[in-house]
């Protein structure tokens, strides 16, 4: 019994899927931020502000959060 070319092309991705989704998976789960990327003593923190933009002359009516 021998496979159709489209059935080996099919298999090929369905495994070449697998294998990259499992190592992306392994990759996300083994992920440890340095200590740099962790609040320090003496180094002042940042502030997250939100603004709208809804005052537009050119698209009337449109509006952004950002």
């Amino acid at each position: 019994m021998s496979m159709k070319p489209s059935h080996i092309l099919l298999l090929l991705i369905v495994f070449v899927f697998v294998a990259v989704n499992t190592s992306a998976q392994e990759t996300a789960n083994d992920y440890q931020p340095w200590p740099d990327s962790k609040a320090q003593p003496g180094v002042p923190k940042g502030e997250v502000l939100k603004f709208t933009f809804d005052q537009s002359k050119i698209f009337p009516g449109a509006w952004r959060e950002y």
